[in-house]
């Protein structure tokens, strides 16, 4: 499937990328900020409910002190990520192949 088409399926089909979130404009791409990769939406919510939990799991108070971890679609990462990163600029990378109908496979 090209790039493009999968933009244009519904929601539930495009692709998604795992952003984790430090706080003080300090976003990161899962799996590494240089390299981000795209998941369905079950498979980058998967991700972040394991992430999640094992960051929980050390925490004596979940969900404070930690970093906010979450699936958004690809589409969307400019809300959730700060311009001037590497992060942000790896994703616009990945943003354009799938606009711009790239041959490449998913």
């Amino acid at each position: 499937m090209r790039y493009s088409e999968i933009l244009n399926e519904n929601a539930d089909n495009k692709p998604y990328v795992v952003i984790i979130n430090h706080g003080r404009g300090q976003q990161e791409a899962y799996p590494r900020s240089d390299a981000p990769e795209v998941y369905s939406k079950d498979e980058a919510q998967a991700i972040v409910d394991k992430e999640l939990a094992r960051q929980n799991a050390h925490n004596s108070v979940p969900g404070k002190g930690h970093a906010h971890w979450h699936a958004q679609p690809l589409e969307h990462f400019k809300n959730y990520v700060a311009q001037g990163n590497v992060c942000y600029n790896r994703l616009e990378d990945l943003l354009w192949k799938y606009e711009d109908g790239s041959d490449e496979e998913y």
